[in-house]
């Protein structure tokens, strides 16, 4: 509010202005913090990830969605609101890598586990660890 307040004090003569840009110089902080606030309290998931193990994590659609193509796809054709999504070969600890590196932008993942969690990633075109990952693979229609 203060900073508003001194920029528009100091504007001489606003009718020259055609826009007041606003810019909130900690968006990006407060967004990963938000994400991982997200994860460790899922009051506000939307989604289930089922793992072969039968363990579930819940999670929250629009975080998915734009950490991959593969989840953007899939829960753009699914209307469901609370819908839930098998995620084939993967046990609870190899999912949660995969859901952790989505909430927090990075995962410390077990030597035992390297190779098959950087194959999971790059199926689910993961943004940040895929090489496939662009604008086209997101597919709206």
């Amino acid at each position: 509010m203060f900073q508003t307040q001194f920029l528009l004090s100091h504007c001489q003569d606003m009718t020259m202005l055609d826009a007041f840009h606003f810019s909130w110089d900690k968006f990006e902080t407060n967004l990963k913090q938000s994400y991982a606030s997200l994860r460790e309290v899922p009051d506000f998931s939307d989604v289930t990830l089922v793992c072969a193990d039968g363990e579930q994590i819940e999670a929250h659609k629009v975080v998915l969605a734009t950490s991959s193509p593969f989840f953007f796809n899939m829960l753009h054709m699914d209307k469901h609101p609370h819908p839930r999504i098998y995620m084939k070969g993967l046990t609870l600890t190899k999912l949660s890598y995969i859901v952790d590196f989505i909430y927090y932008g990075e995962v410390s993942v077990g030597m035992q586990d390297i190779s098959e969690f950087l194959e999971f990633a790059e199926e689910l075109k993961l943004k940040g660890m895929s090489k496939t990952t662009g604008k086209d693979d997101l597919e709206t229609e």
